[in-house]
């Protein structure tokens, strides 16, 4: 993705294939979305008013309104923040205003936590075993027991993933065996797909 974003679409073909192939249709398209819109992100960052765009078109012709204004939103907070981490403090405050304004706090508290500890993780992955400690302390006061879970893995993943993915198949191991032991059936399917994803893409791009 990095080295040669020409050949993104055979990395989402790929990927859409060997989804299919597990009978995960919905979850496959949803995921597919994300993998396209990361290839695309990655390439092309300085032009992400243009990507957020085109996948919010790309999104309403299909119909999923809903997943439309969160993948929209993820999108554009993603290529902010890869774009520019070091204000990643005013672009979770603009986020959060910004869909706080839209009536959705459930979804907006959610999104938030994602951005700020995306950008925290982008700008101190060193740190990330005080990172995944601070968000669960925070995630469990505010009373979001299943949500906090979910974020934590995200953020342990990405935290994993960033600063040792020369090791990413011991660390997708170790992914796969934790969230087993945490009974975590359809949230370990997704989780997995999503690390495994993103581990080759970040450790072998240029095989991609």
């Amino acid at each position: 993705m990095h080295s040669s974003a020409v050949d993104h679409k055979d990395t989402v073909r790929c990927a859409l294939k060997s989804c299919r192939s597990q009978g995960q249709g919905a979850r496959c398209t949803q995921e597919l979305r994300i993998i396209r819109t990361q290839c695309v992100m990655h390439a092309r960052a300085a032009d992400h008013k243009s990507t957020v765009r085109c996948a919010l078109k790309g999104c309403v012709s299909q119909g999923h309104d809903v997943l439309c204004t969160q993948e929209l939103h993820l999108t554009r907070t993603r290529c902010a923040v890869h774009s520019r981490a070091a204000d990643h403090k005013d672009t979770v405050r603009s986020a959060l205003k910004s869909y706080l304004s839209q009536g959705h706090s459930a979804l907006c508290t959610q999104d938030l936590q994602i951005t700020r500890m995306q950008c925290v993780v982008h700008s101190r992955a060193a740190d990330h075993k005080d990172t995944v400690s601070s968000a669960l302390k925070s995630c469990v006061s505010q009373g979001h027991g299943t949500l906090c879970t979910q974020e934590l893995w995200i953020t342990k993943t990405l935290c994993v993933t960033h600063s040792r993915a020369a090791d990413h198949k011991d660390a997708l191991h170790s992914t796969l065996t934790r969230c087993r032991s945490q009974v975590h059936g359809a949230l370990y399917t997704q989780e997995l797909w999503i690390t495994g994803t993103r581990r080759v893409v970040h450790s072998r791009a240029a095989d991609h």
